[in-house]
């Protein structure tokens, strides 16, 4: 019956462990699953990094690019692929948390005037002391180019 308890004991000191978080940790959290336009995450955001999406490696036609967009007051990424080809039939990304590959796809999409582009957006991810990329697909012309951005 000691034995079980202190069983009982370690587990629950384990558990309690398991939820303590940082505060700043918690607090970037918060913004896991939630789209950056309507926060206010995307005041100033900027590109963290971006590779461009052609329809081949070796002087191909650019079709878009894909970016990791990022937000240094929420502590956020997301995932941004514009696409300026007439005919692309579907734009779509993703960013994806290194850490715990955790992710989100693209769940808004249409054309905007001042980007003058399609464009798709990902939910955000909390990004303090862990590392994410982007990575985005047009399809053009019967086939499909992807790109994807290094870790930040």
């Amino acid at each position: 019956m000691l034995a079980r308890l202190r069983t009982v004991a370690v587990a629950a000191a384990v558990v309690a462990t398991a939820l303590v978080v940082t505060p700043g940790r918690a607090a970037a959290a918060t913004w896991d699953g939630q789209m950056a336009a309507n926060t206010s995450c995307a005041n100033g955001a900027t590109t963290a990094v971006q590779r461009t999406i052609s329809t081949n490696t070796q002087l191909g036609t650019v079709i878009g690019k894909v970016e990791l967009r990022y937000s240094s007051s929420c502590r956020t990424v997301w995932t941004r692929v514009t696409s300026t080809a007439v005919s692309s039939a579907y734009i779509g990304g993703y960013v994806q948390r290194n850490s715990d590959g955790a992710y989100y796809q693209c769940s808004e999409s249409g054309w905007s005037d001042n980007l003058g582009a399609y464009y798709c957006l990902t939910a955000m991810l909390n990004d303090k002391d862990v590392t994410s990329y982007a990575k985005g697909g047009i399809q053009y012309q019967g086939a499909t180019y992807t790109g994807q951005t290094s870790n930040y």
